[in-house]
C-alpha cells in the first residue's frame, strides 16, 4: 500500500521539482541588465524584462525566443524585435555563465551590432 502512496506522490509532485531557472545578466559596457526564466525541461526560454540603469528604464518583454538549439551547455536562438524590426541571435553559455548578442537590422543598411552579458543562474523560488 505505501508504495501506491509513493506512486502517486510521486506524479503529484513531479511539477513541484521543475527545472525552472532565473537567468540574470548585464551587460557592464552599457550598463544594461536583462532577465531571462529557462525552462531546462520544456526547453523553453523567456525574455522577461531589461533595464537601462544609467536612465533607469525598464522594459517589461515577457517574450518566449525562439529555441535553435538547447543542451546542458549551451542554447541558442533567435528573435526579431517589434519595434527596431532587427533579428537577433543569442547564444547563452551555461559554461560561462555568458551570453552573446547579435543584431542585424532587416530594412537598414546598418551594420549588425553584437554584445557580451555576463550571467547568473539561480532558482526560480
Amino acid at each position: 500500500m505505501n508504495k501506491y502512496y509513493l506512486i502517486l506522490l510521486s506524479v503529484v509532485c513531479t511539477p513541484c521539482f521543475s527545472q525552472i531557472k532565473v537567468y540574470g545578466c548585464i551587460n557592464e559596457d552599457i550598463n544594461f541588465t536583462t532577465k531571462y526564466y529557462i525552462d531546462f525541461d520544456k526547453k523553453e526560454i523567456t525574455h522577461v524584462n531589461s533595464e537601462d540603469r544609467n536612465t533607469k528604464a525598464s522594459y517589461f518583454i515577457n517574450q518566449k525566443l525562439n529555441v535553435i538549439e538547447f543542451n546542458e551547455k549551451y542554447l541558442s536562438t533567435y528573435s526579431i524585435g517589434k519595434e527596431s524590426n532587427a533579428l537577433s541571435f543569442i547564444v547563452f553559455n551555461f559554461a560561462k555563465n555568458t551570453y552573446t548578442v547579435s543584431g542585424h537590422y532587416l530594412n537598414l543598411a546598418k551594420k549588425p551590432y553584437s554584445q557580451l552579458f555576463r550571467c547568473s543562474l539561480e532558482n526560480l523560488n
